[in-house]
């Protein structure tokens, strides 16, 4: 299989989430039901290999969700077909 068909078979899955303040519990279970998923479905979406990105919508500094971060984590992940976020 061609090296070029092979990368367009393979897709990233980012979240957005706050892993750090009150909401990090409720955000690390999503994180984790969502490895849970990809890994029972054997790491395919279809056709697809799927990578899973999980991103930190919070700061260290605010101990929360901020604005500012969610915007950071979609450009880091752009090019995408599908971005989660709380915000989004």
């Amino acid at each position: 299989m061609p090296a070029a068909h092979d990368a367009a078979e393979r897709v990233t899955a980012y979240s957005s989430l706050p892993l750090q303040g009150p909401s990090r519990p409720q955000s690390v279970a999503i994180v984790n039901g969502i490895r849970l998923a990809l890994e029972e479905a054997g790491g395919r979406a279809g056709a697809f290999r799927v990578r899973y990105v999980s991103l930190d919508d919070s700061t260290a500094v605010a101990g929360e969700w901020t604005p500012q971060a969610p915007s950071a984590n979609a450009r880091r992940a752009c090019p995408v077909v599908a971005y989660e976020s709380e915000s989004a």
